[in-house]
């Protein structure tokens, strides 16, 4: 294995995840790993993978069904922040058992909501940095950000070589995971492209830029194969959040599939809304919503619906994803 090369740059940020109209509101940040020791072969612990442990996955199942179509998801974030054994400040997350519960309810939503029963779900235990790592330097804060996405890219590589076993798959991440899926998508070889039923890069952009990456292919409709889902949400182009738009190029609809200005209708907790892509600015504007204030205070500008990205289509999402995958 080549030692990993990352072609992007990113940026933290976070939302509050609330599931199925529970009263549960968490907050997600969004955004990745620890300082690993890098090697050409991926982190070592003793000689041993970090990979390799059970305890550095979320699995749906303990013996993938070779007639099911794989999905690699990346989590939010969701760490403010966290300490090291001294007591000094850490800008990654420890993984602790209340951090790693946290990770495991989005997973556990994602996997019960979004990917059914006939879709093997796989997802790393990445170490993610937290919130307060946003206030780091910009050389520092850049420093951490890549060691984060070289620890996803490590883990997916290891997800290849001994979990996936020549299936099809799916990458998919919200917010600071679909940040990450880009990563992935420049980072994954053209083989394993082959395979690739579609990337869902679910609350970030995709830039002109990014474009050029040849396994970067915006997606067109509902059921073309290999490629990039991409959009962002706002009741208004005036609350726009520029850190996640990334100088988007596309917006899909995920309401009705289409990348014009095609108005689509559906429902959120008994509200009904509709969705329209902005053509000009590749936005998804949602007019009709209500929302609740927020618990706590967030970075993006009030309007903003970043952090329903993945909330208002979840059953959007899991049909679509049978569809392509069919």
């Amino acid at each position: 294995m080549n030692t990993l090369k990352i072609i992007c740059n990113f940026r933290p940020n976070y939302h509050i995840y609330s599931s199925e109209g529970l009263i549960m509101k968490k907050f997600f940040l969004f955004t990745l790993p620890l300082v690993y020791i890098l090697s050409a072969c991926g982190y070592k612990d003793g000689g041993d993978s970090y990979w390799q442990a059970d305890s550095a996955w979320y699995k749906s199942s303990a013996v993938p069904d070779s007639n099911f179509i794989d999905v690699f998801y990346i989590a939010s974030t969701e760490v403010v922040k966290s300490t090291d054994k001294e007591g000094n400040e850490d800008y990654r997350a420890n993984l602790t058992p209340d951090e790693k519960a946290l990770i495991t309810r989005e997973l556990e939503f994602v996997n019960a909501k979004i990917y059914p029963d006939s879709i093997n779900l796989f997802s790393p235990y990445t170490h993610q940095y937290t919130l307060n790592a946003v206030m780091l330097p910009k050389e520092r804060f850049d420093s951490v950000t890549e060691q984060v996405a070289t620890e996803v890219c490590e883990a997916f590589d290891y997800y290849m070589e001994h979990f996936n076993g020549g299936r099809r798959f799916i990458i998919a991440g919200f917010s600071q995971g679909g940040q990450m899926t880009l990563a992935l998508l420049k980072h994954i070889t053209d083989e394993q492209y082959s395979r690739m039923v579609a990337a869902y890069m679910l609350g970030y952009g995709v830039s002109a830029n990014d474009l050029k990456c040849s396994h970067v292919k915006p997606a067109q409709c509902a059921t073309d194969k290999g490629v990039t889902i991409s959009f962002n949400s706002v009741s208004d182009l005036s609350n726009m959040w520029n850190f996640v738009m990334n100088d988007a190029a596309v917006c899909i609809n995920p309401v009705n599939w289409t990348t014009t200005s095609e108005p689509a209708d559906f429902s959120y907790h008994g509200q009904n809304l509709t969705a329209v892509v902005d053509t000009v600015n590749n936005v998804l504007i949602v007019n009709g919503f209500k929302e609740d204030p927020m618990p706590i205070a967030v970075p993006w500008p009030e309007g903003n619906l970043h952090h329903y990205d993945l909330m208002f289509y979840t059953s959007m999402i899991k049909e679509n994803t049978l569809k392509r995958s069919r």
